[in-house]
Parts: structure tokens; sequence; C-alpha cells
């Protein structure tokens, strides 16, 4: 209470990012902004299971991952096109985008980028600022 008789109430909310949009082919899916703790703890125990190389069940660790992340209806398109004969998302599709979900999401750090190259990246590598140049160069935000 200060001098004036007011309560001080101490405020914890934090602004919300938007949600993450990504796009696959024809479909763009869209992952929350934040992950709920719950469904936080059970990411951390997988994100140990792929370092650690346990592999066992994981058809049931992807599922317990896109579900978490994914919105309700992209989840649903999402999980029907990994078994979808036309129009699949493969191994080539799931690794990236893991990856690059769990970094925004804080779930792994960051790799950085290796002092043997010169001024270019591998192919195919990605860093925390990818995406930070062209919105800069574009003027979008």
């Amino acid at each position: 209470m200060d001098s004036n008789g007011v309560v001080e109430i101490k405020d914890f909310t934090v602004s919300v990012p938007q949600t993450r949009k990504f796009r696959i082919e024809p479909d763009v899916f869209e992952a929350v902004a934040e992950i709920p703790i719950g469904s936080y703890v059970e990411l951390t125990k997988l994100r140990g299971n792929l370092a650690a190389g346990d592999f066992d069940g994981l058809m049931s660790q992807i599922k317990t991952f896109f579900s978490a992340i994914l919105l309700d209806d992209s989840f649903e398109r999402f999980w029907s096109r990994l078994t979808d004969k036309k129009n699949p998302l493969g191994i080539q599709h799931i690794l990236p985008l893991m990856e690059w979900l769990m970094e925004g999401y804080g779930l792994r750090p960051t790799q950085p980028v290796s002092s043997s190259s010169s001024n270019s990246e591998e192919a195919g590598s990605t860093t925390s600022t990818d995406g930070a140049q062209l919105e800069a160069s574009t003027g979008e935000a």
C-alpha cells in the first residue's frame, strides 16, 4: 500500500506472440503462440528422448509433439498427411519442421554458424536469425 492508500498490484501479463504459421506445399498450418506449461513438460521429455537416440514409438512421439503445438484443425490436416500416399508429409518435411519449431519455442539451443564457413552458410542449415534479413530487406515485420 502506498502513501495514498492504493494497493499496488503486480502484473504478470506478458504480450503473447502471434501464432506461428508455416506452409508445406498447398497447406498452411498454424501452431500455438505459446506452449501451455503442461505440454511444455511433455515436449522437453520428448526432446531428451530424441537427443538420446531413443526412437522407440517414434510415431507416438511425433503425434505427441505436433498435437501439443498445432492448433486442432491444423493438427488434423497435418496428421492425415503423414499417411496420405498422394500428398504425403515425409521425413524431409518433419525433421526440419521439428527443429524450427523446437528452436522457436525454446526447446533446443540455436545452432552457431560454423566458423569454417566464409560468408556463406551450408545448404540446408538454419540459424536463429533465418528470415530476419528477409523481413528487414522487404520492410515486412
